[in-house]
């Protein structure tokens, strides 16, 4: 019995171990195979990449500003920029007095031409023109406060002010979602009020440096309305227009005018304090 006794003790761990052996290689094997199988995930080609660098250049290049960089407004109601090195050449479009009937032109003639503008508006008006508001800051240009029904502010008490502008800066929020950072007020009326309460409530409270004068009825007159522009405008100008008909139909050759004369056109969301 002895003999057999260590004759399996001998056996049973050589056995063990060619089984264990076995395992390892099958598993190996498998391995191996599924190595091979898998997916393996695909490099972008030289061509695909070459587009996507396209891409982003052309987006570099087709944004208006010639220096990306940020701009504030001075006490004269210019912008400036606050890196030396960025571009002085430029101007600020604003416009005045919308929501309106020419909304949705102007908009078109500004996107066409790659150019964000302020849109300072009055709440009375969006009633007419429900619309309008969203598609103006749905193209990307900012919404300015310009109170709530266009009433000038040296001749109402503080607290009507105050109604106006916070009835405007709500129907804002309610259809852009966006407080307005940007005060006018009507008239370029500013009084110590509206520029001490706009500012506490984080708005800038500004005017303009150079205009249409389209008010004026002889603006009516295309070449009229670009001269008034053209005759006032300088590095920084804050130009100042309206969302009246002759405006909306002047404008693009407006935008061809200064361009040509090497300006550029600053994006208000660059403005900061």
């Amino acid at each position: 019995m002895k003999p057999i006794i260590i004759k399996r003790k001998y056996k049973n761990p050589i056995i063990a171990i060619i089984i264990l052996i076995i395992i390892i290689s099958i598993t190996y094997v498998v391995f191996a195979y599924r190595k091979a199988e898998a997916p393996k995930i695909p490099e972008i080609k030289n061509e695909v990449k070459s587009d996507i660098q396209k891409s982003a250049t052309e987006s570099k290049e087709n944004t208006n500003n010639k220096n990306i960089g940020t701009y504030k407004i001075t006490k004269d109601f210019k912008v400036i920029p606050t890196d030396k090195n960025a571009d002085k050449k430029v101007v600020l479009l604003t416009i005045d007095d919308g929501p309106s009937s020419q909304s949705s032109d102007i908009v078109k003639t500004l996107t066409d031409a790659n150019i964000h503008a302020i849109f300072f508006i009055n709440g009375t008006n969006i009633k007419a023109h429900p619309d309008a508001l969203k598609q103006e800051f749905a193209a990307g240009n900012m919404i300015g406060n310009h109170t709530w029904d266009h009433k000038n502010l040296h001749l109402i008490k503080d607290e009507t002010a105050k109604k106006e502008i916070d009835m405007n800066t709500d129907i804002i929020v309610k259809e852009t979602g966006v407080k307005p950072i940007f005060f006018r007020s009507p008239f370029g009326a500013l009084t110590t009020f509206a520029k001490d309460y706009t500012e506490k409530e984080g708005m800038f409270p500004f005017n303009w440096s150079d205009a249409a004068l389209d008010w004026e009825k002889n603006t009516k007159d295309k070449k009229v309305f670009i001269a008034n522009v053209i005759k006032g405008i300088g590095p920084g100008s804050i130009i100042l227009m309206h969302e009246h008909p002759w405006s909306r139909d002047a404008l693009p050759d407006l935008i061809k005018e200064i361009k040509s004369k090497g300006y550029t056109f600053v994006d208000p969301k660059d403005i900061v304090k």
